[in-house]
């Protein structure tokens, strides 16, 4: 690559784009596939990013775009998407929304290009013909209804991201509010692009991106930085953040693969450090050691490291990828070089682990160790895995020499023997390491494809929320403020800023980062036994609490039946941001844990739903944040938000109702159905789950297909008449008359909905005003019922 042919970087946002930015998505892109976790999840933090600061910039990540000319120069540039078209064409949509629902700010320039499309799709004739139509002539209902785009992989996805921006944002209600948040989006809201130079390979540059990534994980550069911040110990708290990082299996068989000493039988709702920092009395203490120098060679330029009291070392602006060859000094003879007696090999695992074993024979005993050397961003992680020597002198020892000592026979095995410290005799005295570190990951490789949990699952949370999750517990137990920054993963490194200010070792900080990874194993242990994850059950994916079951230090596991708190923890996993209502719970859970009955703990997590719910309705200005904070204290006032509940839902908001309510009533009416006689044996309630619901239906239709007129517009947005369903669900129902729907609501092999149950249980032949507002005053007792308890703000 030439000197001028380099990647050309900025930050942009999207009023940069619009005078000179036309963009194509390239043929080997995939459809757009983003459902509503991901909509939903950049929607709710833009939001709170708008709330805290209208002027402050929201970054949403990177965009790698290649830019093509045409025959005619520079005005007629496009720029293709390499990375990031998913999130970029979410952008699109949600400008998209806002106009379809009139806002009329600069939002709408990003629509087009010129007379173009601001975003074109190579070969994809029907993403572009779709495109115009959603912006001339199609509502979001008769998009999602058009059976042929249902069907289409490419155009599916858009349609249902469409309908659910569009009922998102019907949640705002408040008509300045959502202009101001227009107007945000479209100078605010911002990225990193990248555009490379031409004469890139791009198939190339697109499989690297797919299949390594070129970014470095926010999560990874915060382990980097918390572990130099400890004098001692880096590779025992470097194990517990890996066994805490794997989201997707049991802390129970992370710990197994990475402390396979570990005995299971002490777990309790304590949750101890899975191995305790290993102190050696002085007089085990080496007096000669093990000293490893000048081991890695890289273009003629060697990194020394010396490992005379180390177990773990850190090579810093250093590349895996360029170790050509490895030397250094065991026992007081230099290894590496062509001495029969003396080798030196390395073992590839990945490109991003090898290991590396040192192996002398003399003296007819054979000595040997082995190093793990990871690459962690820009550095070189290393850790002393283990230190072998002979049981006894033998000329037969030299056979083992140039063998890999992780896969001997069971024969040539039981002819070593694993070094202690201070041990002497047997020719080992002049090589035993201090502190002495056991087989803690021969076991375990990450390229080993057949080491998969028994159990699939997934977490309802990522590895960086899990990170701040716990370092709100963490300040609050030592009675520090909360977070400033909004709860996003994208700031993680600035939410980690005061705990990583230095990078070196400090007295007393070590400490704290100490108790930081204690208390973050301690919070994945109680978020697995307390959490729903998502596992697979009858083809379909549901939340599901998880029993592990250890026996003889074998691990099983059963997924729980249905419960309240399965139910309760799936409504919110679908309207709240989770490390609003995990905080309290969880640092509850550590505290109480099983001290407490599963009653005790539904009846705190309803307590805390509750508080968090009412949030609309204080004035006392405390954020969700604030509010989720607050519920970590013992000292609350209490108050009871009954009667504003009461009047928001006896409000005749239609499709601005907030979502919530909805799924807040299916919990309600799921709890109370389940004990009852007639649903015990009822197979369609036994399949009733959770799922996201984002398209409000009305049960009388707002456009009848016979053109009745039974109920008034206002009568036809009262929360009597309404139900909360998905895209899919609320399609089927279409503008049909109500006894039509009822026929096809009872034909589904589960129900769309408990509150459209209700409905539909009664004689709708004549559906009128008169059951619209029945229902809805029956539905308000329940929710009320359930609101008997107060609430603290």
């Amino acid at each position: 690559m030439g000197q001028r042919e380099k990647v050309i970087t900025s930050i942009k946002s999207i009023s940069d784009l619009i005078e000179e930015y036309p963009f194509c998505v390239p043929s080997y892109q995939r459809p757009y596939v983003w459902g509503n976790e991901q909509i939903y999840k950049l929607l709710n933090d833009i939001y709170a990013a708008f709330e805290r600061n209208k002027s402050e910039a929201y970054f949403i990540g990177t965009v790698i775009l290649y830019k093509r000319t045409r025959s005619g120069g520079d005005e007629t540039a496009v720029y293709e998407l390499l990375d990031g078209q998913q999130r970029f064409t979410t952008l699109w949509l949600i400008a998209v929304a806002f106009s379809k629902m009139g806002c009329n700010t600069d939002l709408n320039r990003f629509l087009r290009y010129h007379q173009n499309l601001r975003i074109r799709f190579s070969i994809r004739n029907q993403v572009e013909d779709y495109f115009h139509r959603l912006l001339d002539e199609y509502s979001a209902f008769d998009i999602v209804s058009d059976e042929t785009i249902s069907k289409d992989e490419y155009l599916c996805c858009i349609a249902r991201a469409v309908t659910s921006i569009t009922g998102w944002l019907n949640e705002i209600n408040d008509e300045s509010k959502f202009q101001d948040l227009g107007r945000y989006i479209y100078s605010q809201v911002k990225f990193v692009m990248n555009i490379v130079p031409k004469g890139t390979d791009l198939n190339k540059l697109f499989t690297t991106i797919n299949n390594a990534g070129l970014q470095l994980e926010q999560s990874d550069i915060l382990k980097s930085l918390l572990l130099k911040r400890l004098a001692a110990d880096k590779l025992h708290y470097s194990k517990i953040w890996e066994c805490c990082e794997q989201m997707n299996a049991s802390i129970e068989w992370n710990t197994g693969r990475l402390f396979p000493a570990y005995d299971f039988e002490i777990l309790t709702d304590q949750a101890p450090s899975p191995l305790a920092s290993r102190e050696t009395s002085s007089d085990l203490q080496n007096k000669e050691g093990m000293t490893l120098c000048q081991i890695l060679h890289s273009n003629n330029m060697e990194r020394t490291v010396i490992l005379t009291d180390m177990k773990s070392f850190c090579l810093q602006d250093f590349k895996l990828s360029d170790i050509v060859s490895v030397s250094g000094e065991l026992g007081g003879a230099w290894i590496g070089t062509n001495i029969p007696s003396e080798v030196c090999q390395i073992y590839p695992e990945s490109e991003k682990i090898k290991y590396i074993q040192f192996k002398i024979y003399s003296d007819n005993y054979h000595k040997g160790i082995q190093l793990r050397l990871s690459q962690i961003g820009n550095n070189i992680e290393g850790e002393i895995e283990w230190a072998k020597g002979s049981k006894k002198r033998s000329s037969k020892n030299n056979q083992l020499l140039h063998k890999d000592w992780n896969h001997l026979t069971e024969e040539e095995s039981s002819k070593l023997e694993d070094v202690t410290p201070g041990r002497e005799g047997y020719g080992l005295h002049a090589f035993t390491i201090h502190p002495y570190i056991p087989h803690l990951t021969t076991e375990f490789r990450e390229a080993d494809q057949t080491a998969l949990p028994p159990f699939a699952c997934k977490s309802i949370i990522s590895f960086p929320s899990l990170l701040i999750l716990t370092y709100r517990l963490f300040r609050f137990r030592n009675k520090q403020e909360d977070i400033e920054k909004p709860l996003q993963e994208n700031s993680l490194l600035e939410i980690f800023k005061e705990l990583v200010a230095s990078e070196e070792p400090e007295k007393g900080k070590d400490e704290e980062v100490e108790k930081f990874f204690k208390l973050l194993w301690t919070v994945r242990w109680h978020f697995d036994k307390y959490i729903v994850k998502w596992v697979e059950a009858e083809g379909l994916n549901e939340l599901s609490l998880i029993e592990t079951n250890i026996s003889d230090g074998n691990l099983s596991y059963t997924k729980r039946e249905k419960s309240s708190m399965s139910m309760l923890q799936s409504m919110l996993y679908f309207t709240t941001n989770p490390l609003l209502w995990l905080t309290p719970f969880i640092g509850y859970t550590i505290d109480k844990g099983e001290k407490d009955t599963r009653e005790k703990q539904l009846s705190l997590l309803e307590f805390i739903d509750n508080t968090l719910s009412v949030r609309q309705f204080m004035d006392n200005g405390l954020s969700l944040q604030a509010l989720s904070w607050k519920l970590l204290e013992t000292s609350n006032v209490e108050y009871d938000f009954s009667n504003d509940i009461k009047t928001y839902l006896e409000s005749q908001l239609g499709v601005h109702f907030r979502h919530y309510w909805f799924q807040k009533l299916e919990y309600i009416l799921w709890k109370e159905m389940k004990n009852t006689e007639e649903y015990k044996n009822d197979e369609k309630f036994k399949r009733y789950r959770f799922i996201s619901r984002n398209s409000v239906e009305h049960v009388f239709p707002q456009h009848h297909e016979f053109n009745k007129t039974t109920i008034s517009p206002a009568c036809l947005d009262d929360f009597g008449n309404l139900a909360l369903l998905n895209v899919e669900q609320n399609s089927s129902y279409s503008n049909q008359d109500v006894a039509k729907k009822k026929i096809d609501f009872y034909s589904k092999p589960t129900y769309d909905s408990l509150k459209l149950k209700l409905i539909y249980d009664e004689e709708v032949a004549h559906y009128d005003e008169n059951m619209v507002y029945k229902h809805r005053k029956a539905m308000i007792e329940k929710i009320m019922q359930h609101y008997t308890n107060k609430v603290r703000c």
